[in-house]
């Protein structure tokens, strides 16, 4: 009997080691919250302690209305944010509940957890960025007065500074925090949430509104004081940042309910409060140096001065067109000529396997095992570098073009660069055009340890190749004018963000043609260790230009010339080449051991959602296992591990009978 129990240990132990060893699903993988939401790093804040009390409007010492939630400033807050709470069911659907949530940094939030906090903050120079001054322009008369002073969280920040003052903005069911990603927007539902105000406080005005520089007119999205701006609407699926303007420092609560349309019916949340916290800590009621990390203000706003936002980019001194010699131009006049933009585009960037047509896209930099990888992150979808080109065609957007009329507006981009532009371009918008790619960069993904504290991540561009006479710059949209990021034809330019980055751009081509960019991440990691990254990406612009690059990736060869990528062929030179400041870059695709891990961080396959993807076998060809192929083997160990414990399991269960039989 002893040998029995022996072996039906055995036996058991076997099904149990077995069954561990199966895969978890990729829902169960995944890190998810209390809500259901995959898990996010969240951003500054101070909690306000209980206890804390201040005199209202009549005298009265009250409980401050922000007691027990974290006042939220200097990060990336999404003030509104439509989604199901997956760990509650609806009774009468057995669906999940729909809530109004917020994000705190990249983590989705109770809207009862956050207070936000728009504080007195300068940039590292002093310059005050907590308030503007209303230009003097018909098209912001809403604001009130030209020259008055309004508080101001801007559509776009200053990343290097930290996200100060506060960066807010509106989002509904982002692929980026779903547990399915895109798939986890409601199919069954109409594609709008609507966020609508039922009731509000202040001691002012509020107003959210879009500047878009290519576009004249302002896209107003909310008002508190006009009845027809008191509901947002907005697609599901989408994320974007606003202007948040309030006429008076003070508390601000404002009660919203958000809502779905299905047929006839309205699917509603419960309503919740939110609190914005404008001005000092006195004006908010709060003890003086609650709000901490504040850059002192050395340069205020002067109501008396001229009616001109403290940083008018037209004033900046116009650069004088350096360049580096790591840029190439092709002629694209002829159709020979256009296959002659694309061969020189891909040579650079490697020949890509699919072709992308919309959605938001992160060219991004993730370290998802211990080793950095630059990839490309198409809503949760990540492809490596090099993989994919985006498509600019002539028309399709919701916002109009992309191929648009620039003498309305070029004077503001051509007022900081050498030289001058075409009275049209193409032009892909920075608010997401669902019909468009939209295009950012990011680290939002790295672990709060990867990165050297207060150190920058700085991108730029390394190395570029373009249609004749073609140009490409990308600039942020501001109420006094845009603030040039990068230009083609000033390589020197760079982009610095702080951990934990999301940042979107308007991006300008000049001429049709293909573009293809090599770009340079350069981070010093937590040891202090400085490194690059190199990311490829290509932008196939005009009509013409996507439909060549089809019948090139169909089958069709460039005159017999279009060969694997160069990163293949360099697959087993060593991983580490000099850039142009003499730091080695780790070239994510260029050794053998990186394109592997470049493989395991990207999802190979065909998406009919919004790209063409191709699979020609040269095209396709890999020196390193493929994700398809790891599926293969990862299904074999899984039906192997399962037989195994199931053999385990009805072995012990004989044995057991056994020995109760013989006793």
């Amino acid at each position: 009997m002893a040998k029995i129990t022996k072996v039906t240990s055995m036996l058991c132990c076997l099904a149990i080691v077995s069954l561990s060893m199966l895969p978890v699903s990729a829902s169960e993988d995944a890190a998810l919250d209390a809500t259901g939401h995959k898990k996010g790093e969240p951003a500054f804040g101070v909690t306000i302690p209980k206890g804390t009390t201040y005199r209202d409007s009549d005298g009265k010492e009250v409980p401050h209305p922000c007691v027990d939630r974290k006042i939220g400033y200097q990060g990336h807050f999404d003030a509104l944010y439509g989604t199901y709470n997956y760990s509650v069911k609806e009774p009468a659907t057995d669906l999940p509940k729909l809530e109004l949530m917020a994000v705190d940094g990249q983590q989705v939030v109770p809207q009862e957890s956050l207070c936000f906090r728009l504080p007195p903050d300068a940039g590292e120079d002093g310059e005050e960025l907590s308030r503007i001054r209303i230009p003097d322009d018909e098209e912001f008369s809403f604001l009130g007065k030209p020259g008055d002073i309004v508080w101001y969280a801007p559509q776009n920040i200053p990343f290097a500074n930290g996200h100060r003052p506060i960066w807010a903005g509106i989002g509904a069911f982002d692929p980026h925090h779903e547990p399915k990603g895109k798939d986890s927007i409601p199919a069954h539902l109409d594609k709008n949430m609507y966020f609508e105000l039922t009731k509000f406080s202040g001691p002012g005005d509020v107003n959210v509104f879009f500047k878009n520089n290519s576009r004249k007119e302002v896209e107003r999205i909310f008002s508190s004081n006009d009845e027809e701006l008191k509901t947002i609407e907005y697609e599901m699926g989408s994320h974007g940042h606003f202007n948040w303007t309030f006429s008076k420092p003070g508390i601000y609560e404002l009660t919203w309910e958000a809502y779905v349309k299905n047929g006839a019916f309205k699917v509603k949340t419960e309503p919740v409060r939110q609190i914005w916290l404008v001005g000092s800590d006195e004006e908010v009621g709060l003890p003086e140096g609650t709000t901490t990390n504040l850059n002192k203000i050395t340069k205020p706003l002067d109501k008396d001065a001229t009616n001109e936002p403290p940083t008018d980019p037209s004033e900046k001194k116009k650069p004088q067109g350096k360049s580096r010699p790591e840029k190439g131009h092709s002629e694209t006049s002829s159709p020979s000529a256009l296959d002659d933009s694309i061969e020189r585009a891909w040579k650079l960037t490697g020949t890509p396997k699919t072709i992308i047509n919309d959605g938001h896209m992160d060219l991004a930099l993730t370290r998802p095992d211990k080793e950095f990888v630059t990839v490309i992150n198409r809503e949760g979808k990540k492809y490596s570098s090099g993989d994919v080109t985006l498509a600019v065609p002539d028309s399709g957007g919701d916002q109009g073009g992309p191929l648009v009329k620039t003498d309305s507006w070029k004077d503001r981009i051509e007022a900081q660069i050498s030289g001058s532009l075409p009275d049209q371009a193409w032009v892909l918008p920075e608010s997401q055009d669902h019909k468009l790619p939209w295009v950012g960069f990011s680290n939002e993904d790295l672990p709060s340890d990867a990165l050297l504290p207060d150190s920058k991540m700085t991108v730029s561009l390394n190395k570029v190749e373009l249609p004749h006479d073609g140009r490409m710059i990308s600039w942020h949209n501001g109420i006094s004018g845009i603030d040039l990021l990068t230009d083609t034809d000033d390589l020197s330019k760079n982009l610095e963000y702080g951990l934990h980055a999301h940042d979107h751009q308007s991006m300008l081509f000049t001429k049709e043609g293909a573009y293809g960019l090599e770009y340079s991440f350069d981070i010093t990691t937590a040891s202090g260790k400085q490194e690059s990254y190199l990311l490829h990406i290509s932008y196939l612009v005009g009509d013409a230009t996507i439909a060549r690059a089809k019948e090139i990736l169909a089958g069709e060869k460039l005159g017999g010339s279009l060969k694997k990528k160069p990163q293949e062929k360099e697959s087993k030179k060593a991983a580490s080449v000099q850039n142009k400041s003499g730091k080695h870059n780790k070239d994510t695709v260029g050794s053998e051991s990186a394109r592997k891990r470049q493989q395991l961080a990207a999802t190979s396959g065909s998406d009919t959602n919004g790209i063409y993807s191709f699979h020609d076998g040269d095209v396709q060809e890999e020196a390193v296992t493929t994700a398809a192929e790891w599926q293969e083997l990862d299904t074999w160990w899984t039906q192997l591990s399962a037989l195994l414990g199931i053999l385990g399991i009805l072995g012990a269960f004989v044995l057991f009978r056994k020995s109760m039989r013989n006793n």
